[in-house]
């Protein structure tokens, strides 16, 4: 390998480029409906792999929390972030760390809410992980929710 590709690789790498790609893809599915009602968006037609189940978490959990929850030790916690996490199989297929605050909402962030609007964290399947999502706020302020469909709660 190349000293240029060795370096081009690393860096990849380190800046995780590619990252929340997921996380684009919800926004990106939620702005090209959102003149309409509260657009569908279902991740298993989103989603290009393989899963069972999903992990959201709407607040920010501590590592113990994710791992109580996933049943095994989940090796990508970041402080200050709502996990996603895809299983299959009973291993991780899949997760991103979308980033959050304690202090605050951050630009572009995605909250998870019941059909009657509290915010979740929640385990779905590819059957039940089906939202209706829109956006709320000005440009730079703005934030996402996806709500549950189907849901009495």
């Amino acid at each position: 390998m190349s000293k240029r590709r060795f370096y081009i690789l690393l860096m990849l790498l380190v800046t995780g480029t590619g990252c929340n790609r997921l996380h684009r893809d919800i926004i990106a599915r939620i702005k090209a409906c959102e003149e309409a009602e509260p657009c569908v968006v279902d991740l298993k037609s989103i989603t290009n792999f393989d899963w069972d189940t999903v992990y959201i978490w709407s607040g920010i959990p501590n590592l113990e929390d994710i791992t109580q929850a996933i049943g095994m030790p989940y090796e990508f916690y970041e402080e200050f972030t709502h996990p996603i996490i895809f299983i299959k199989d009973h291993k991780i297929a899949f997760y991103e760390n979308w980033e959050g605050s304690v202090e605050g909402i951050v630009n572009n962030q995605i909250f998870v809410q019941s059909g009657a609007g509290n915010s979740i964290s929640g385990t779905f399947t590819p059957q039940s992980a089906i939202f209706d999502g829109w956006s709320i706020g000005p440009k730079g302020s703005k934030y996402y929710i996806l709500r549950m469909r189907n849901d009495d709660k």
